[in-house]
């Protein structure tokens, strides 16, 4: 791409929420240490005309570059350029250009703020707090003097992004559905049992189960007062008190087959 090396890149909305500032700042923190240093910032938006203008004031303006818009089938090109990917944005739940830069074996700095921690594992890249332009100078430095740290994290950065894959996603989500089947129809009509003692369990259509003792209020595991439990739990069994039933942790669920059997064949 004719870019100076090392290459660090943004991509995304040019907003003020996404703090764009504070990399151009710590990129004048950088430029003494690497002279051929060259910073992408990919993207549109509001802010577009104020950076350029901080840059200027900032007199870095030889390091930064502004592409303006990419198409997508051409912005795998740009990662693919870059040493590392930054995102100091203080509004993002998850960071759609963080996982195309994980895709591309590309580490990050991003801001320890809103969802972004919960992207950023401690093998692919480094969390700084938000606006510190300092700290996302030093962490930057590290990544860019350290070829072996770079493709580390880069490999580990491309496995995190194999686990957010759609097909990935699509199958956990049919898991927790299959899960959720298989359970309602374990627990529909079911028995609990705990050595010689059994209590009916009916469902009922209000979004509960309500367990019935011969003699006590059954409880749940928290010895709330009510026979209406709203979430059944599977791994328990019954014990009684003097004046109530408690289900701890062992507390075992046992399916009514014929009822089960009915359910599957509707």
């Amino acid at each position: 791409m004719g870019l100076a090396e090392p290459v660090v890149i943004y991509s995304g909305r040019i907003a003020s929420e996404k703090r764009i500032d504070v990399l151009l700042h710590a990129v004048k923190l950088l430029t003494p240490h690497f002279p051929s240093l060259s910073l992408l910032i990919t993207g549109l938006g509001v802010e577009h005309h104020n950076l350029r203008i901080l840059a200027h004031q900032l007199a870095i303006e030889k390091w930064v570059h502004f592409t303006g818009f990419v198409p997508p089938d051409e912005l795998a090109r740009y990662y693919r350029a870059s040493d590392a990917f930054v995102i100091m944005s203080t509004a993002d739940s998850q960071s759609l250009s963080l996982m195309q830069a994980y895709a591309t074996g590309v580490p990050a700095v991003c801001a320890r703020s809103k969802g972004l921690p919960d992207y950023t594992p401690s093998d692919c890249g480094f969390l700084v707090e938000p606006g510190d332009h300092r700290a996302l100078a030093e962490k930057l430095k590290l990544l860019l003097n350290d070829d072996a740290l770079r493709e580390r994290m880069g490999k580990a950065a491309v496995t995190f992004a194999k686990t957010l894959s759609p097909e990935k996603i699509a199958k956990e989500w049919e898991e927790i559905y299959r899960n959720t089947i298989d359970r309602n129809l374990s627990l529909e009509n079911a028995s609990v049992q705990s050595g010689n003692k059994i209590v009916d369990a009916k469902y009922d259509r209000g979004g509960g189960y309500q367990y019935f003792h011969p003699h006590k209020r059954i409880f749940d595991g928290r010895e709330v007062s009510a026979e209406k439990i709203s979430k059944p739990y599977q791994n328990r069994i019954l014990e009684s008190g003097e004046d109530r039933a408690v289900l701890p942790k062992n507390f075992k669920l046992q399916m009514n087959q014929s009822c089960a059997d009915e359910k599957r064949s509707r």
